[in-house]
């Protein structure tokens, strides 16, 4: 079980619960903080199908029933936060879920954060009849991200995917392309938008690797897609949550004990540093668990 963003306190990323060995749990947590990166290519792709015609405020429909445009808003503020972190100052943008059955993609072109901030987001004209993730996941990791060191691509949706399976097949195409060195770097995160958005095939994504046992060259596990629902955003750093390698030590120690003051129990050890993801088990039922750095900062991380 993955936490609901709103209910992770900072400095962590993300958290999970998952069973561990009997009347245990094992919890899975990152610390949250946005990479340094030289180069990075970043895209934010928008599903255009006609199930998101509500979330883009009823923009077709008569003045007398429009509602404020969702998808406008959200994309405006996570495509000028990617341009400014992008390696050129810019961000691809493009439609997905266009045309009949929602195969086609619209490029949308490249802009910067000062155009991002003011882009006018509204539905196309020919707004998809189905939602295929697929072709625009291929748009751009067979296109400008095919020789980028390093990329990731955002895309915006109500969490209908007529074409999760092959999804699942390409993802781990790719991940084994990046374990074999024929790839960088990838990651591709799905962010939810509406009061009806379907998160099951978003979370189906965000843990289809986990356990798959494939690392990058570093050494580092490979886990290609993540999601957040936008309404429970902290930040919109939040993109970076599982952005983390476990080489990267975040701080010189660390005593981390469960709701009853006991130590959990970790193959880590964690007076030798914490690493900016980390594992640990503890009590099956605990209701959380604090972590206490050298320099006096305590946090606590309700797990209920």
């Amino acid at each position: 079980m993955q936490l609901a963003d709103d209910k992770v306190v900072d400095p962590f990323g993300e958290v999970n619960v998952l069973p561990g060995k009997p009347g245990m749990s094992r919890v899975r947590a990152t610390i949250l903080m946005p990479p340094s990166v030289e180069n990075a290519s970043v895209a934010l792709a928008t599903d255009a199908s006609r199930s998101m015609l509500d979330n883009f405020g009823g923009a077709n429909l008569s003045p007398i029933f429009r509602k404020e445009n969702q998808v406008e808003l959200v994309a405006r503020a996570m495509a000028e936060y990617l341009a400014n972190f992008s390696g050129d100052g810019k961000v691809s943008l493009a439609y997905w879920a266009v045309g009949t059955g929602g195969a086609q993609v619209q490029d949308l072109g490249r802009v910067d954060a000062a155009a991002a901030a003011t882009k006018n987001f509204q539905p196309p004209q020919n707004m998809g009849t189905g939602t295929q993730l697929l072709p625009a996941v291929k748009h751009f990791t067979e296109g400008e991200f095919k020789t980028k060191k390093w990329s990731m691509a955002v895309f915006i949706t109500d969490g209908v995917l007529d074409d999760l399976e092959g999804v699942k097949t390409y993802t781990f195409d790719l991940a084994r392309e990046i374990a074999a060195g024929t790839r960088h770097f990838t990651k591709l995160v799905l962010i939810g938008i509406g009061n009806d958005c379907d998160e099951s095939q978003m979370e189906q994504l965000d843990d289809l690797l986990d356990d798959s046992g494939l690392q990058d060259p570093a050494g580092n596990d490979i886990d290609i897609w993540d999601h957040s629902m936008a309404a429970n955003m902290r930040s919109l750093a939040a993109i970076f949550k599982e952005v983390v390698s476990r080489n990267t030590i975040v701080a010189p120690s660390a005593v981390i004990t469960d709701d009853k003051g006991d130590p959990v129990r970790s193959d880590q050890p964690f007076t030798d540093g914490l690493p900016a993801i980390f594992e640990f088990e503890l009590p099956m039922g605990a209701r959380s668990f604090s972590l206490a750095l050298p320099d006096g900062q305590r946090f606590v991380q309700p797990l209920v």
